[in-house]
């Protein structure tokens, strides 16, 4: 934890400030006892300030961040100060004159502002609409506190020791007598997530007095419940809800506790210590970095949030007379500010931002606040630094290029080989920045809800970004909601949250191709060079997309998506089939099976664990490589991709597990190897084997050589110069033994007829007689005799006659001998199972009308052998 910058008495006036940060951002609104207002950045540079007629009372910021609300001592009007335009306009709501307002909150789910008065009345405005509804005779006295739950009900407290909760249309749907004048009110959703289905239970909770804890469940029957904690434990301070049906304490005598709120341990001390011996002062959650931050002693202490015994950090701040008061950080934990009771402010950063982008084998990363620093693959050192004016919240990297944004405004550096790199451009847009994506030519901003797509530059050559370029989505497909984008070379790639992937073209100015997937696509992970892309939806699976087919195949053995972080492609040709997908711990190893013969197209081939604070960036060469927080770039071997050269002296179970590592990443080379180590013919067999099924006929052929399969190499030799993919992958399924796959392949091959020859080859008659009815039913009669044939062999008389009776050529042409012939064989057949099947008479009669004296001796044998005189 560092200082970054503090403010003291002299800037806020003797008393203690109270402040709120952005939503979403990085940006502080601080009001002092001196009637000012000012919003600052991470930086401590003073953004915009408000000078009021009176101290401020309370701030707050609407859910996206745009308008502040602030109330003060001496107005009774609400001060909106908006964001994006530094206006301010005031906000008389007051039902009399006499009124003041002593409560404000936003509502997280819609720009309703919720207003208390010193009357106990109260109101909402809407931002949007500017639509205001009273509620009159709710309370008899100031409204003191209050909560927005999920759902938009709106719990407050007042110094009449009431709570009631109310919908936003102001009507009153409960009301508690509280022992004690309530506080720090709150909402808990508790609903159980490993059941869709169940109905959550709202659980409102507060403070009353100094040590006694309300809780009522609003959708059940019972009254409101009242938990005494231990008194030697002092005043609560500060609480929140942890983990749906916990609650964590914060005391004033310097003991932080938590407690259980299910219904069977209802109260129950889960943990309990004392972690300062003057003085707590608060407690906050900070869930981007699952961190609890308590303040007391003039120290910061940070626990674990999952495990609180742990101690991350104690940082002592230079204050006297216990003077720190609260806490609170910013939206992924990075800054927190404290605030002191004698008027003292300060800022905090607890980590380094973790902010970075990569293109292909160049990586950028925030090297310190105001400093980019570029790293290659093939460098140990790093490759070049670059000052910057500001902290950017975004980056992106492109062939030539480096980007940051912050807030709607984003500044492209050019990379150039002996120069450095130098700032070129500023573009402004009309909303915040959330991500970007850059190529040689273009650059694309994912803005609220849309993008912008635009070339660097203009008709002379020179940098110019000037109007709207190419906003997504487009008019023609306006209807859905974007949700992510990629750029690549040639095509911009976008999703939307009806499931629409989209290609278009940059070059050529249009729509290349669209999938409509079955859910919502959350994010894109485009391959560097080629067309595929991998892709996480809103169901939690992840899925491999390839455009020149539709083709999409679901990456196998990963649960859920919802702890994966990004996803990494491999730079280096040799192994450009390879991506991984990363959570915060593990990576997880791919292979994409462009050209197997199987069904299978993605494959696992391993997992390799990841570092505490490491964010994968870049995969080239079998090598991940990660930004740390402290700003450096470091390496990661890929587990599944070691390779060891020195064989002598290994167990025979390792060296297995080396050649199928080397087999699944197709290193030939490496393979060859190992198997000329173990000289172990089930090794070369299962080399030669997943060669064939990568379709490398010359190698399979070698490999098959040294294990002297000659049958399997002549076939080989026979199909090698096969030019039609597909075809060549169906005589490898068949040679391998993969009959259903061989015939599936031949079937769209441009000789479908080989499948009916395999099965017919292979005596598989069912299934040739179904493929001739498809493919060639002239060759029905045929392969009805060869069955019939087989089955009379095998003693099965009934089928057998019935394959006779189905080959029978009606009509046939008198001068076809071959013809003649068929018939005479399907009829002699139909006679000698007429008389195994004891209809004696028929099969005599059909035997005397045959020409052929064979026939008549069978059946004569047949009778003789039944004693028929």
């Amino acid at each position: 934890m560092k200082l970054i910058w503090s403010l003291t008495e002299k800037e806020l006036g003797e008393g203690e400030p109270i402040f709120e940060w952005r939503p979403k951002g990085n940006y502080l609104a601080v009001a002092g006892w001196n009637n000012l207002v000012k919003l600052y950045d991470r930086s401590g540079n003073i953004i915009d300030e408000l000078i009021l007629p009176g101290r401020a009372k309370a701030l707050s910021w609407d859910r996206d961040g745009d308008v502040l609300a602030i109330i003060n001592d001496k107005n009774t009007a609400i001060t909106l100060w908006e964001f994006a335009s530094k206006t301010v306009n005031k906000l008389e709501c007051g039902i009399s004159g006499r009124e003041i307002p002593t409560f404000i909150l936003w509502s997280h789910i819609s720009p309703v502002l919720a207003v208390g008065y010193n009357t106990g009345n109260f109101l909402f405005y809407n931002q949007r609409t500017s639509r205001k509804t009273s509620a009159i005779g709710k309370h008899q006295n100031f409204i003191t506190c209050g909560a927005f739950s999920n759902n938009e009900l709106l719990a407050l407290g007042s110094s009449d020791a009431t709570i009631t909760v109310n919908n936003i249309e102001g009507d009153m749907l409960h009301s508690f007598l509280c022992s004690m004048e309530p506080s720090m009110i709150k909402f808990n959703d508790q609903k159980q997530q490993n059941d869709k289905n169940a109905k959550s239970d709202i659980m409102l909770s507060a403070i009353l007095g100094q040590n006694i804890i309300m809780l009522v469940n609003l959708n059940g029957a019972t009254d409101p419940m009242n938990l005494q904690c231990q008194l030697h434990y002092g005043e609560i301070v500060a609480y929140c809800w942890y983990r749906i049906n916990f609650l964590l304490l914060a005391f004033n005598k310097g003991f932080f506790v938590c407690i259980s709120t299910i219904p069977s341990d209802m109260g129950q001390e889960i943990y309990s210590v004392q972690d300062f011996k003057a003085y707590l002062s608060s407690l906050c959650i900070s869930e981007a970095n699952s961190k609890i931050l308590l303040t007391g002693d003039n120290q910061i202490r940070v626990r674990e949030l999952n495990q609180f015994d742990e101690i991350v950090e104690i940082f002592e701040v230079d204050i006297k007379n216990n003077d720190l008061h609260s806490a609170s950080t910013n939206y992924d934990g990075q800054l927190v500010a404290v605030n002191t009771h004698s008027g003292a402010l300060y800022l905090f950063l607890t980590k380094m931002p973790m902010l970075g982008a990569a293109y292909l084998n160049t990586v950028a990363i925030l090297s310190s606040l105001n400093e980019i620093t570029l790293f290659k693959e093939e460098e140990m050192n790093p490759l070049t630094t670059v000052k910057i004016e500001l902290e950017p919240t975004g980056m992106a990297l492109g062939p030539k290029h480096i980007a940051i944004s912050l807030n709607n405004r984003a500044w492209l550096y050019e990379i150039e080989d002996k120069k450095g790199v130098r700032q070129v451009h500023e573009i402004e847009y009309l909303s915040t920045i959330n991500a970007m994506c850059l190529n040689e030519k273009y650059a694309i901003a994912k803005l609220d809800g849309r993008a912008q797509l635009q070339e660097l530059h203009g008709e002379n050559g020179k940098y110019s970004m000037k109007g709207n370029g190419f906003i997504i989505p487009d008019p023609e497909h306006a209807n859905s909601e974007l949700q992510d984008i990629a750029l690549t070379d040639d095509f911009l790639i976008y999703c939307t949250n009806d499931g629409h992937l989209y290609y278009y073209s940059v070059e050529a100015e249009a729509y290349v191709n669209e999938y409509k997937h079955m859910a919502a696509i959350t994010s894109l992970y485009p391959e560097p060079k080629g067309i595929m892309l991998c892709f996480f939806d809103e169901r939690l699976n992840a899925y491999i997309y390839s455009p020149n087919n539709d083709e999409l195949s679901k990456i196998p053995s990963i649960d859920s998506t919802i702890h994966l972080k990004n996803c990494l492609w491999e730079n280096f040709s040799v192994d450009r089939d390879t991506f991984v997908v990363c959570d915060s711990d593990t990576i997880h190893v791919f292979l994409v099976s462009k050209h197997q013969i199987e069904n299978v197209s993605v494959v696992k081939v391993g997992i390799t664990k990841v570092p505490y604070g490491y964010i994968p960036l870049m995969l080239c060469k079998g090598i991940v490589h990660c930004q740390t927080q402290n700003g450096h770039i470091n390496n990661m071997m890929l587990e599944s991709h070691r390779t060891d050269t020195v064989l002598d002296g290994k167990s025979l179970n390792t060296l297995e597990k080396l050649l199928d590592q080397a087999l699944n990443l197709r290193r030939w080379t490496y393979a060859w190897h190992i198997c000329e180590h173990t000289k172990i013919h089930e090794h070369w067999n299962k080399f030669a084997i997943a060669a064939a099924k990568n379709c490398d006929v010359d190698l399979a052929m070698r490999v098959f050589k040294q294990i002297d399969a000659v049958d399997i190499v002549w076939s080989l030799e026979e199909i090698q110069d096969t030019e039609e993919t597909i075809l060549l992958n169906a005589y490898l399924a068949l040679i391998l033994g993969n009959l259903d796959v061989a015939e599936q392949l031949f079937l769209q091959s441009s000789k479908p007829r080989e499948a009916l020859n395999m099965r017919r080859d292979l005596l598989h008659w069912d299934k040739a007689l179904d493929l001739a009815a498809r493919l060639a039913p002239e060759e029905i009669p045929m392969i009805s005799k060869e069955y019939a044939q087989q089955l009379e062999f095998m003693g099965n008389y009934s089928q057998a006659l019935t394959q006779y009776e189905n080959g029978l050529i009606e009509n046939p042409d008198g001068n076809d001998e071959q013809l003649l012939e068929h018939n005479e064989i399907c009829n002699s057949g139909i006679a000698r199972m007429c008389v195994r099947l004891g209809d004696i008479r028929k099969g005599i009669e059909i035997a005397a009308s045959l020409e052929g004296r064979a026939v008549k001796r069978d059946c004569a044998i047949m009778l003789e052998q039944l004693k028929v005189c």
